[in-house]
């Protein structure tokens, strides 16, 4: 890691030199186009500050010209002229409300000539560079970095780049502009360095691009998202012009359109996957004259689930086996309660779309019903299954489901009926007493369980929260 640390009592101001641009000229040379030539000064790069404003700058054209933005946020002015020298245009920005820098291009045309130069606008900062990007030729050469801050400023290169990218030593260093020399690159890829500035606790990261001419590189080719959706950030870097296509049939992805736009950035919304079923599209950006391409590949995860057919499943006081279907796309998790020993899992199941789920129940020798909540679970997806088993008791039976935190018992008469008992459904049971009330700890679903034999009339005063009556065994 190169490391070097500027302190200043005034305020440093920053600045990127830009890449020299050719004269229309040379490209009619290899194009065959006609010969009009627009040219502009030797490293323009028009920085505009977050609060926007205007920038000038002069060119030279050999024939009538226009001029244009390709973002609403920066204008120029005028638009079109007839051929001069010291052409002055008016490049005006407005404020820029994000936190990101962004770009934009002017474009220049004379006849078959056309001319590009890249804008940038800082986003808000303490810490502040003229530009975050830096694009070097092949064959290398000296570049600038100028800041403005307001406490000590301190730089570092990345140890992968540390080998190409050399900082010069500039007298006293006490000069506000950073001076590096970038190598050429004979490698036949293209590679980039990140330069890192510290003031204070604001930091400005300053990646310096070396390419292949020409190039249109994306900066990250996969991404993956959540079956929730979320809005991906898409940058590239280029230096011809390029087009975006969407994927043809894939609703569920859309260009958001509502961020502030940059040439350089682009933002796709992922909608919510509420399938079962992962899913995947591919974004081309192409520059179709240049005969170059990249693709983005977005992957969205399944919506994970684990569907029961039933929620309740009753089986008689003679146990024996229960087996019921589970539909599910993940790995789940069988979960019966501690100390319910009267059921267990009869065997593991195969990861299938549909999983069968098998149970053994043991005889109840018990009179009194009995049940137990049975959870698969995979992360935070839980689905439950009530099992109850019957006593064996068949007649003088009758049992009631509710959802109260309090009951009292309903009033039983009968010729020979003298006395019961009372299973509550919460592992609590007592003798029957006209008008006996009992109050849970938590609020649920609970099934209680009268043994009345002799009984003849059974009298419920109300039915609020009452959402299962069982007389079949009465």
């Amino acid at each position: 890691m190169i490391k070097s640390i500027y302190t200043s009592a005034a305020v440093i101001l920053l600045s990127l030199a830009a890449l020299t641009i050719s004269s229309c000229r040379e490209e009619n040379e290899k194009t065959g186009l006609t010969d009009n030539s627009i040219i502009l000064p030797d490293n323009l790069a028009p920085v505009f500050s977050a609060a926007g404003g205007t920038v000038n700058i002069n060119f030279t054209s050999t024939a009538s010209w226009t001029a244009e933005t390709d973002q609403q946020w920066c204008g120029v002015s005028p638009e079109e002229g007839d051929a001069g020298n010291n052409i002055i245009l008016t490049l005006t920005a407005a404020e820029n409300p994000e936190y990101d820098e962004r770009n934009a291009t002017l474009i220049l045309r004379s006849g078959n000539c056309e001319k590009r130069v890249t804008l940038t606008q800082k986003q808000k900062s303490a810490l502040t560079v003229s530009s975050n990007k830096i694009e070097v030729g092949q064959k290398g050469g000296p570049i600038s970095i100028e800041a403005e801050h307001n406490y000590s400023l301190e730089y570092s290169i990345e140890e992968s780049a540390s080998g190409w990218i050399t900082p010069v030593r500039t007298k006293g260093m006490e000069t506000t502009t950073l001076s590096f020399t970038v190598d050429e690159n004979d490698s036949g890829d293209k590679r980039e360095g990140r330069i890192i500035l510290t003031s204070g606790d604001n930091t400005e990261t300053v990646t310096v691009y070396q390419e292949t001419e020409p190039s249109l590189v994306l900066t990250k080719d996969e991404y993956t998202v959540g079956s929730a959706g979320e809005t991906v950030t898409i940058q590239l870097r280029s230096n011809v012009p390029y087009e975006m296509t969407m994927p043809s049939g894939a609703d569920w992805l859309k260009e958001n359109n509502t961020r502030t736009s940059s040439t350089y950035t682009r933002y796709i919304t992922v909608a919510a996957n509420d399938t079962y079923s992962q899913r995947s599209a591919e974004i081309i950006f192409s520059s179709p004259d240049y005969g170059l391409a990249d693709t983005v590949t977005i992957t969205q995860l399944q919506n994970n689930a684990i569907v029961v057919a039933e929620s309740m499943y009753t089986i008689a006081a003679e146990g024996g086996a229960l087996t019921f279907p589970v539909n599910t796309n993940v790995s789940f998790s069988t979960s019966i309660p501690q100390g319910c020993t009267w059921i267990k899992q009869a065997a593991s199941t195969k990861a299938l779309e549909e999983k069968e789920i098998s149970l053994t129940i043991s005889q109840n020798t018990d009179p009194y019903s009995r049940e137990a909540e049975v959870t698969f679970s995979f992360e935070d997806i839980k689905q439950t299954v009530t099992i109850r088993q019957y006593g064996t008791q068949t007649s003088g039976v009758f049992r009631l489901t509710h959802e109260n935190t309090a009951l009292t018992i309903p009033y039983i008469t009968g010729g020979s009926f003298s006395s019961g008992t009372i299973d509550w459904g919460d592992n609590s049971s007592e003798q029957y007493a006209t008008g006996l009330s009992h109050i849970y700890s938590s609020r649920g679903s609970h099934t209680v369980t009268v043994l009345c034999q002799g009984a003849e009339t059974i009298s419920i005063e109300g039915l609020v929260g009452i959402t299962d009556l069982d007389l079949t065994s009465f």
